[in-house]
Parts: C-alpha cells; structure tokens; sequence
C-alpha cells in the first residue's frame, strides 16, 4: 500500500513538472509562437496574453483563460469544449467553426470576434459584452446557439437578427434571476470541491470532467430549473 501511495506522489509530481515546463514562466505570446495542429488539453492560460497567434485546428478542452487578453488571435476549426473564458478580453478573436460546447464566457469583452459557424451549446454567457452595432461588433453568423444560458434578451434579439441559428426563448426578468442565480450556485459548490484537485490538474482529469459534466447538466435542465 505504501509503495502504491509513493508511485502515485511521483507520477502526480511528475506530471505537474511536466505539464508546467512548456510554459513555465511565459505570459505573452507573440506570432512567433505556433500554437496551431497541437493539443493544449486542461493547460491553465490565466492571465496570459495571446496577440496575434495562430491557434487554428488546436484542441483546448478543459483550459482555464481567467483573465487572459487576446488580440487578432485566431481559432478557426479548433476544439474549445469545456474552456473557461472568465473575465477575459477576446478582442477580433476569430472563433470561425470552432467547438465551444459546454464553454463559459462569464464577464467576457467580445469586442469585433467572429463565432461564425461555431458551435456554443449549452454554454454559459452571464454578463459577456456582445457588441450590437458598428464596425467592431460581434459576428455570430450561423453560430449554433442551442441551450445557452446567460444571454439578455436584447443579446438574444441582435443574435437573431444577425444570423446565429437555435437562439433560446426571451426570458422575464424574474426568470433571468433564477436563471443566473441557479447557474452561480452551482458554481460556488463545485469550484470548492474542486480546490483541492487544481495543483494536480495535468494529471487527475476525472473530476474536472465531472465538473462539467454537472454544468452540461445544469445547461441543459435550465427551463425547468427556472420554474
């Protein structure tokens, strides 16, 4: 039992060494760093600066932007499910046929990026900036909107109008509170049960998975949730 629980601490030692190393240290990255045909799965990207990068037909499932900041950057038929854009800046990112299931844009500046083609069901878009009119604003032609919750019912009708595709129903404003109230709960428990588990991200996936698992659940049960 002893020597189990000790190969365990080494490969979970290993794994963070590793997992870290490739960007350890680095919080801009520049046209000069490809990011395009890899996998990134379950990297933490917090706070890091991505400006005018190639990104396109890349995996990022389960990664973490707290945050970040992204400028010209570009994830054209990329895998995104399941990532965390909170409090991120994504600035004429374009998201063009990308999978952005399951995703969280909580907070989020969307200023001129393109999710044309994209697929965001079931996502989470609580008090994410969608810019309505002008030359910067949002693009969202045939973008699968199917379950996402979060969205105001101005963002809703622009949504509409400027060609996504399966936009929710408008929503009262008491049901829009429960709504956001449910979702946000939900969150708190989850990410204090998951504290623990963070530091061995790289290498103890499953209950990461499980977590948003939860949110597809809670994603997909909102209706009768809000009653």
């Amino acid at each position: 039992m002893k020597k189990m629980l000790l190969g365990l601490f080494i490969v979970l030692i290993f794994g963070i060494c590793h997992a870290s190393e490739k960007y350890k240290n680095k919080n801009l990255y520049s046209k000069l760093d490809n990011f395009s045909n890899d996998n990134f799965d379950f990297e933490d990207f917090s706070g890091a600066w991505f400006h005018d990068i190639n990104c396109s037909n890349s995996s990022f499932c389960y990664c973490d932007f707290f945050s970040s900041k992204f400028t010209k950057s570009n994830f054209t038929n990329s895998d995104l499910r399941y990532s965390r854009f909170c409090g991120a800046q994504c600035y004429n990112v374009i998201f063009n046929n990308a999978n952005l299931k399951v995703s969280w844009f909580l907070n989020c500046d969307l200023t001129k990026s393109d999710f044309s083609n994209s697929k965001l069901n079931n996502s989470a878009m609580f008090d994410s900036n969608i810019i309505m009119q002008g030359e910067d604003r949002t693009i969202v032609d045939n973008a699968d909107f199917d379950g996402v919750i979060g969205l105001t019912n101005a963002q809703k009708k622009y949504l509409r109008e400027s060609g996504a595709i399966n936009v929710p129903d408008d929503l009262t404003d008491d049901q829009f509170k429960k709504e956001k109230e449910v979702f946000y709960a939900c969150l708190d428990e989850i990410t204090e049960e998951l504290s623990f588990f963070y530091p061995f991200k790289q290498v103890v996936k499953w209950p990461f998975k499980k977590t948003w698992q939860v949110i597809q659940w809670i994603s997909e049960n909102i209706k009768s949730i809000r009653t």
